[in-house]
């Protein structure tokens, strides 16, 4: 587009009317156009930070899962805990080092329930009470194979005296009849 130009009354040409409007437009394109891309710059940094929101709650989300799973171990601790003591009360003859270690059990398992109640989320407090947990649970272990063999010894024993006590009781019947038979056949 050429610039107006003003004809003076001698029919020659003169300079430029004005170039401020022309100018004011190419600021104008300029501004646009640097306008445009802070826009551009701010939506790629929009999304930079929304993808990092979105690890950080899937993250959160991971964390929070294993925290769950962690009170959930724990109830099932607090339930081997409570039958193992109600085992060791209705044999009532184990040792006081058994006893001691379900104790200490039972501390551990309020310790960890604290812990796991103040976790502020961070993975390696996390890692750090999963392995406590897993801890706890191979220390219970002793504790339930020596009352099951324990639970085994005393079934097998119930059922020899069962066993026995059936056999004095055909003993003494066979005993009774055969005396009958005997007293009846003189």
């Amino acid at each position: 587009m050429s610039k107006p130009k003003h004809i003076d009354p001698e029919g020659e040409r003169s300079r430029p009317i004005s170039v401020a409007p022309a100018m004011s437009l190419r600021v104008a394109i300029d501004r646009i156009d640097k306008l445009s891309e802070s826009i551009e710059r701010a939506s790629i940094e929009q999304a930079k930070q929304s993808q990092m929101m979105t690890a950080v709650l899937e993250q959160t989300t991971r964390i929070s899962t294993r925290v769950e799973r962690l009170f959930d171990e724990i109830r099932q601790l607090e339930k081997a805990i409570a039958k193992i003591e109600s085992d060791m009360q209705s044999m009532q003859r184990e040792s006081t080092s058994q006893w001691q270690t379900l104790r200490e059990a039972k501390n551990k398992l309020g310790d960890l329930t604290d812990r796991v109640a103040k976790c502020e989320g961070t993975q390696a407090q996390v890692k750090d009470l999963e392995e406590a947990v897993a801890e706890m649970a191979k220390r219970l272990v002793p504790l339930e194979d020596h009352l099951k063999e324990k639970d085994s010894v005393e079934s097998h024993k119930g059922r020899w005296r069962g066993t026995v006590q059936f056999l004095l009781g055909l003993t003494l019947a066979t005993i009774t009849i055969t005396n009958a038979i005997l007293y009846w056949s003189r």
